[in-house]
């Protein structure tokens, strides 16, 4: 049986590598929600990238991932971000859903200071 999580993650363009190493956890050592010894739970992909389309006539003006995961230790998730070193720490915003939530209820934890304190 499969649990799914929409995630999204926002990011200054400095912080690209960062994301890149955040997609690569999720996919071989993020580890699963009801089984903390079975890992890899899926991966993020940009989606501003400039064959994307969006709205406006201008290109976004930072990065932003996203991804399906399953099985997906959230509060991990959230602990990683936490952890990472970002180089623009105040433009970070992640942006979580599982599949028992209703599409409205996207939580944003913002950070703060460059440690990565999860706030919201």
């Amino acid at each position: 049986m499969s649990w799914i999580a929409d995630v999204m993650i926002s990011v200054d363009d400095a912080d690209r590598a960062n994301v890149a190493a955040l997609s690569e956890w999720l996919r071989v050592a993020a580890p699963h929600r009801d089984e903390p010894s079975r890992v890899g739970v899926g991966y993020l992909r940009p989606i501003t990238d400039r064959d994307s389309q969006w709205g406006g006539w201008k290109r976004p003006g930072c990065e932003v991932w996203a991804g399906v995961l399953n099985h997906a230790d959230l509060r991990a998730l959230r602990q990683r971000v936490s952890g990472i070193p970002w180089e623009e720490p105040n433009a970070v915003q992640l942006f979580t859903m599982d599949e028992d939530e209703k599409p409205s209820a996207y939580r944003s934890a913002g950070l703060s200071g460059r440690t990565g304190v999860l706030f919201g």
